[in-house]
């Protein structure tokens, strides 16, 4: 990603945070991936379809590493999620995000990541099925 790149993820991330406050708005915002693939359909069709098969291998392996209590790994998988849902403005994933990266890197508190996962698994079902829908009705 180049420095201009960077600058606009940036601030689609801040924009997009709106919508995690708001619970009548859509749960994804697909504004940033318009401008980083330059409103090309094709590109941004295949970055959803790569979001919708990867990321739920991800949460598998997040969850793997839960009931592993494998505490470094979870954190690692928390993280490489962050940019995974900002591309997609998935800006309420987050917080959530950011809260088990860093209870996983502390001291950790397996009820309160577990409840954590939780919600943030129930958030990407909803997300996934938006991000279907704008796959068959662009």
């Amino acid at each position: 990603m180049q420095i201009a790149d960077f600058a606009t993820f940036a601030n689609c991330n801040y924009l997009c945070m709106e919508n995690a406050t708001n619970p009548l708005s859509s749960i994804t915002d697909l504004s940033f991936l318009k401008v980083y693939a330059s409103g090309n359909s094709m590109l941004m069709k295949q970055f959803v379809e790569t979001f919708l098969s990867k990321t739920p291998v991800a949460i598998e392996e997040l969850e793997t590493s839960f009931r592993n209590r494998d505490f470094h790994s979870l954190s690692r998988i928390a993280h490489s999620l962050k940019p995974q849902l900002s591309y997609v403005g998935i800006a309420a994933g987050t917080p959530l995000i950011i809260e088990i990266e860093e209870n996983a890197k502390s001291q950790p508190d397996p009820v309160l990541i577990e409840s954590k996962i939780s919600e943030l698994k129930e958030l990407l079902n909803r997300a996934y099925d938006e991000l279907k829908e704008t796959l068959t009705h662009p």
